[in-house]
């Protein structure tokens, strides 16, 4: 029995390293957050857009009250400053005039579609129903239907791709989440820190401009200056991957 510990001990401690090593390459995986997707192609989702020197596309969620971004579009306008707003289709429906003090101050409109849940469990006929309804809604406000989708809790597969598609629609996900709608919220500095320390040319930055993400307009200004501070230009999506 002795003989057999000893003839194991080294296979054990292999196993032990190569679990060691695992270990590390799966959390370095996970730290660095989401692949970067190609910014090309029909179907291709938006995340971080390689290539680009000096933009940046600033992003915002819209789905409950008005408060918050009614603080953020005067902010934006103060500082001469275009993002996308990606609205849900209750959010639109029951707000038409600040979608249109959006539109006409020259920000993009995206939608989120109708249901609050992850369209990736949805069935075909129920996910192409409603992106219908959000671009008929849209439609009816605005003149236009969106072109940008952004499927909700960034749930996509290629059913969602293809449903996005037949709408004319492109989907865009992020690659930097700036936890400004986390319970309990956080400090506008914490906010502002995490973009600007994290942020690289090309990201496509994800902020909510709704009541329950209460630090997101005081952290606004801060995050803008840092990103000029960078050398980056914050604009909407299109700005960084123009239609095709």
């Amino acid at each position: 029995m002795y003989l057999l510990i000893l003839r194991r001990g080294p296979l054990l401690a292999r196993l032990g390293t190569l679990a060691v090593m695992v270990t590390v390459v799966v959390a370095g995986r996970l730290l660095q957050g989401p692949p970067a997707r190609p910014a090309f192609g029909p179907l291709a989702p938006v995340t971080r857009v390689e290539g680009v020197r000096s933009r940046v596309a600033l992003t915002f969620d819209v789905t409950w009250g008005e408060k918050e971004l009614s603080q953020i579009l005067a902010i934006l306008a103060a500082e001469k400053v275009q993002a996308t707003f990606f609205v849900s289709h209750l959010w639109a429906a029951t707000h038409p005039e600040l979608l249109r003090q959006m539109a006409a101050q020259g920000h993009e409109i995206g939608t989120l579609g109708v249901k609050m849940v992850s369209p990736d469990g949805l069935k075909p006929g129920e996910l192409a129903a409603d992106l219908a309804a959000a671009q008929s809604q849209l439609d009816r406000v605005l003149a236009q239907p969106a072109r940008l989708y952004r499927p909700y809790a960034g749930g996509w597969n290629t059913q969602v791709q293809v449903a996005a598609q037949q709408q004319r629609l492109r989907l865009v996900l992020w690659s930097l989440d700036a936890g400004d709608s986390l319970v309990p919220a956080p400090r506008p500095e914490e906010i502002t820190r995490r973009v600007v320390r994290a942020v690289r040319p090309g990201e496509v930055i994800r902020l909510h401009a709704s009541d329950h993400a209460t630090s997101t307009a005081a952290a606004l200004p801060g995050i803008l200056k840092g990103l000029r501070e960078r050398g980056l230009e914050p604009g909407p999506v299109t700005r960084l991957v123009p239609e095709s």
